[in-house]
């Protein structure tokens, strides 16, 4: 429908991210990456557009352009959790453990509900050694999910194996 609709009206934006993402979701990178491309020549700061060039650029090895995708994206209420974390995840990769806190604390100003921000904040924190907001970021994520392998993990990797530290 949405190939349907670029057929009719070439300047209907929306179509253009939906079928980035559709193609990015079987690997048709190449294809993705100009339907992006073609979504963000109609509006620069097309959402959809950018989330998904940051997306297929990511999985392309192309970092930098990967995060303008993705900081253009986190703009859009609809897509800012999702965009700052890949952000985040971007900037873990690099071994830029406070750059990547920065970002998982912005997506969770804005959804608190985040375990990803969680986690990879618990994360970089103990790859930082900081083990006092390693152990709260740990808490966090039990607060949302009490059963998390993660947190638990994490425990183990702080220390704490009886894993009796947070658990009550």
């Amino acid at each position: 429908i949405y190939r349907q609709s670029i057929v009719k009206d070439p300047g209907f934006l929306p179509a253009y991210g939906r079928i980035a993402l559709g193609n990015y979701r079987i690997m048709a990178y190449q294809k993705a990456l100009a339907y992006a491309r073609k979504g963000m020549s109609i509006d620069t700061y097309d959402p959809t557009s950018n989330y998904a060039y940051g997306l297929i650029n990511e999985k392309l090895g192309n970092i930098s352009e990967a995060k303008s995708g993705f900081s253009i994206a986190s703009q859009a209420t609809s897509l800012r959790t999702a965009s700052l974390i890949s952000l985040a995840q971007l900037f873990l990769k690099e071994q830029s453990y406070n750059t990547a806190i920065d970002y998982a604390k912005k997506a969770i100003e804005y959804n608190a509900n985040s375990i990803s921000g969680h986690q990879i904040i618990a994360f970089a924190y103990r790859q930082l050694n900081d083990k006092e907001n390693a152990k709260t970021a740990i808490q966090n994520i039990f607060n949302l999910d009490e059963l998390s392998d993660f947190a638990r993990f994490e425990e183990v990797q702080l220390g704490h194996k009886d894993n009796t530290y947070f658990s009550s």
